[in-house]
């Protein structure tokens, strides 16, 4: 497993998340929030950092680091 963890490590590009709202609307819901703690947890536990959660929608986007979420 440390083997993986050190080449994953390795071959990251970048540590983030996206995703869309395909209603349009690109702020961020309650869930979205929520979820975006819980990854952030998981990311702790395996040494590694959530840089941002960009939320794309109707032509725009959000950055929950932008937004000082993150």
């Amino acid at each position: 497993m440390h083997n993986f963890l050190s080449n994953f490590n390795r071959l990251r590009i970048f540590d983030g998340i996206v995703h869309n709202h395909p209603a349009g609307d690109p702020e961020p819901s309650a869930a979205d929030l929520a979820m975006t703690m819980e990854i952030q947890k998981a990311c702790a536990a395996l040494g590694m950092t959530l840089h941002d959660h960009i939320i794309t929608g109707a032509g725009r986007e959000t950055s929950l680091r932008a937004r000082g979420e993150i």
